[in-house]
């Protein structure tokens, strides 16, 4: 199952203000929650989780991304963010319930 979607980062949400002043960048951590929650809309038993193997690439600025969710066999989820096709993050999130 993949799952797909966009989101975007406004430069006048709160994660800006202390994380890069003048310099936005989103934080990875708010990244990874944010593929979590999206795991949990469809895994409401899941407990657990496993981050694998995450790489931030490229900072990712306010604007529209593309998500990407590829659940695999063995509760693993390859998640992506990207945008006009550049990856600017991947990695692999494990569930465990």
């Amino acid at each position: 199952m993949t799952r797909r979607g966009e989101v975007e980062f406004e430069s006048g949400d709160a994660i800006f203000r202390e994380h890069f002043p003048g310099n936005p960048v989103v934080p990875g951590s708010f990244l990874i929650d944010f593929f979590v929650e999206k795991i949990k809309e469809d895994c409401r038993k899941c407990r657990f989780f496993t981050i694998e193997k995450f790489k931030f690439i490229k900072f990712l600025q306010p604007a529209i991304y593309e998500w990407e969710i590829e659940g695999r066999d063995g509760g693993k989820f390859i998640c992506l963010i990207r945008k006009d096709g550049i990856i600017f993050s991947k990695g692999t999130i494990t569930v465990g319930k």
